[in-house]
């Protein structure tokens, strides 16, 4: 029997970071960079206000927006930062068409906190979520460019993370 031990060469990363300050207090969720100078952060404080926070030079400022008083935790970016989605506590899927100048908010049917989205296309697209382990939801939502969507719900336990595959394989 022979054996062959092989090794490959490792190069070690150095890794510089930057730390950088944002003036707010409350949750920071989810983070999401569309290019190296534009870049989302939502959060927020429960039952205070949801936060979404925009930077368009590499996060040397940050735009601070309070959208409502429930905290988000999810943020999509679609057509170059043109279509945004916004999920949060009590089924609130914020959704702008416009880069932000104006949002809608779509109020999904079962109103407990909304963990996770995902979408096949900027069109279709799902929402999990649930409370105390108990309870759970999952809407499965088209949404056409005036805004107006159509939920399936499955009553299910909480949901924290979903992924689409195509249209008939969610994960």
């Amino acid at each position: 029997m022979l054996l062959l031990f092989a090794s490959c060469g490792k190069e070690r990363l150095d890794l510089n970071w930057d730390e950088i300050t944002v003036s707010v207090s409350d949750n920071l969720e989810k983070v999401i960079f569309t290019s190296a100078d534009t870049g989302y952060i939502v959060g927020g404080t429960r039952f205070k206000r949801g936060l979404l926070l925009r930077t368009f030079d590499g996060a040397k400022t940050w735009q601070i927006d309070t959208l409502n008083e429930f905290s988000f935790y999810d943020i999509d970016v679609f057509n170059d930062n043109s279509r945004i989605y916004i999920l949060g506590h009590y089924g609130h899927l914020f959704q702008t068409f416009n880069s932000g100048q104006t949002w809608n908010d779509r109020v999904l049917e079962f109103q407990e906190a909304y963990w996770n989205m995902d979408f096949i296309t900027p069109d279709r697209g799902i929402a999990v979520g649930g409370g105390a382990f108990i309870t759970g939801g999952m809407h499965l939502f088209n949404v056409n460019q005036e805004g107006r969507d159509t939920f399936l719900e499955e009553p299910l336990h909480e949901l924290n993370d979903a992924a689409m595959v195509d249209d008939k394989v969610i994960i």
